[in-house]
């Protein structure tokens, strides 16, 4: 073990935070090439210091961001009433929002080989994050749906949030797709795929979990493929990030304690689109997607969404798997 250099944990204590890392890491190797349960378990995982680093975050956020989150947002007054017509706190997407900008922003720091990709979902987050804020905070709801946003621009001259988030997230969604398909056909598919995907998961929020319930019974199988094609290495992939997250928040989302808001449904559907989006996933199965949709919209600009759930009794009975009703 020449290279470890006698003790492995003399250099942990000394240097930056860097070399603690690499000095970390090659007492991981160490355990790892020992024949004790720990050092096959450690084998089998592949951890690196960087990893455990985020992992110990993560876990920090996630024990804390919550009650924050929910007492900062009682605190400001953004408070509404659900469907039921109990007050309860609006944006609690604000959870997912900074969870993942901390991890991305921590894993551009630590995994400079993953900056590309992860700029393009720091992006993601931080722009649709922040368009479905606003909206949260400053939204008119005397407007619904994309028709009635655009309505009021040209024809009665006001500008909406929600026309403000339509465009900002669709200019967004094109700028994300020419970044990932520079020279490629795929492009238009890209950045519809990533626009249509948010405003759909938005035209979802109007029950207690049926937004992030969704997210999650799409995101999490399409996180584990990504998973299969790609590996844990260099990095994780970034919707690891955006899924762990959601499955907590979704406990009192779909409890109806909270609403995630457009914050976390404009958030959630374009990191879903984004991920769809991906070179890993096959043409053929993007245009299938993108044309369901498609369809989404069109029906929910003729029929309330909610309407037409509770008229089909297998949607209505998957419905109420995401949430009380």
């Amino acid at each position: 073990m020449d290279e470890i250099g006698g003790d492995p944990g003399a250099s942990v204590f000394s240097g930056g935070l860097f070399s603690r890392l690499d000095a970390c890491d090659k007492i991981l190797i160490h355990l790892m090439q020992q024949r004790h349960p720990l050092g096959r378990l450690l084998s089998l995982t592949e951890v690196t210091a960087r990893g455990l680093l985020l992992g110990l975050v993560a876990l920090l956020l996630l024990a804390l961001l919550p009650r924050w989150t929910e007492h900062f947002l009682i605190t400001h007054g953004m408070v509404r009433p659900n469907f039921k017509g109990v007050t309860i706190p609006v944006g609690y997407g604000l959870v997912p929002l900074l969870f993942c900008c901390t991890l991305l922003l921590l894993t551009l720091y630590l995994t400079p080989s993953s900056t590309p990709l992860y700029r393009l979902w720091l992006t993601t987050v931080l722009v649709f994050g922040l368009l479905g804020y606003w909206d949260d905070t400053h939204g008119n709801r005397d407007y619904r749906g994309l028709k009635g946003h655009f309505r009021a621009c040209f024809v009665d001259r006001k500008i909406t949030t929600g026309f403000v988030k339509a465009i900002g997230g669709l200019v967004c969604a094109i700028w994300l797709a020419w970044q990932m398909y520079p020279t490629e056909g795929r492009f238009p598919v890209a950045a519809l795929l990533i626009a249509l995907s948010a405003n759909a998961v938005n035209l979802l929020d109007v029950r207690p979990g049926r937004a992030c319930g969704v997210f999650l019974a799409l995101g999490t199988p399409l996180l584990l493929y990504l998973i299969i094609q790609q590996g844990l290495r260099p990095a994780v992939p970034p919707l690891l990030y955006v899924v762990l997250i959601s499955w907590l928040v979704w406990g009192k989302d779909s409890r109806a304690q909270v609403m995630m808001g457009d914050t976390g449904s404009n958030l959630l559907g374009a990191c879903l689109g984004l991920a769809l989006a991906s070179s890993v996933i096959p043409l053929a199965l993007q245009l299938p997607v993108l044309l369901l949709l498609i369809a989404l919209h069109i029906i929910t600009e003729r029929v309330s969404l909610t309407a037409f759930i509770e008229s089909k009794p297998l949607l209505k009975w998957l419905d109420r798997l995401t949430g009380v009703r």
